[in-house]
């Protein structure tokens, strides 16, 4: 995938793992989405606590995944990337 910040490649990260992009320092995670969208958005603010401002992208569209036409496709995750601001 593309780091949101400034387009640099960057591994998928796990599930609720706190990524950090080596370019330009942003960070974030990913949380799988249960279906209920309020009680998501609830676990998404308990994890960030007091961390700063945050930004949540549901369902984001990943390109160049393995397995598609010429070897790669796009898909959409069942999950949110939350990007946090004011960390770095």
């Amino acid at each position: 995938m593309h780091c949101p910040g400034c387009g640099a490649d960057c591994p998928l990260p796990e599930d609720e793992a706190l990524k950090i992009c080596f370019t330009c320092r942003v960070q974030w995670f990913r949380h799988p989405l249960t279906g209920n969208h309020a009680a998501d958005m609830e676990a998404i603010e308990a994890k960030v606590g007091e961390l700063g401002e945050f930004t949540v992208v549901v369902r984001p569209l990943v390109v160049d995944v393995p397995g598609g036409v010429r070897g790669k496709k796009t898909e959409l995750l069942n999950a949110a990337f939350v990007y946090l601001r004011g960390l770095s």
